[in-house]
């Protein structure tokens, strides 16, 4: 699944979740211009309904350890640490709940 945000017939912004073997995996930007304005919530929360719809147990995801701004937001919608995945990188997973 792919969502992409236009402005002006331009791209400011996407998401994606790419099945690999049995781990999905979910990517976000913005155009550094565009943040602050809530369309990485906007585009989060396209992904996580669209994860729901799909039935998916989780997600996870990739992040710069040092990216604290992105790790705040990732928290924010429930993600938890998983640990380092390498010396820069941080796994984070979401375990998707269907109350």
């Amino acid at each position: 699944v792919t969502c992409l945000l236009m402005n002006e017939n331009k791209p400011i912004g996407y998401g994606h979740l790419d099945r690999n073997g049995d781990t999905v995996w979910l990517g976000i930007a913005v155009a550094e211009v565009f943040k602050g304005m809530g369309l990485g919530k906007l585009i989060m929360d396209f992904l996580v309904s669209t994860a729901k719809s799909k039935r998916l147990s989780k997600v996870k995801l990739t992040v710069d350890d040092g990216n604290i701004p992105a790790i705040s937001f990732y928290k924010k919608f429930g993600f938890i640490s998983q640990g380092a995945l390498n010396e820069n990188c941080l796994l984070m997973e979401l375990e998707i709940s269907y109350e």
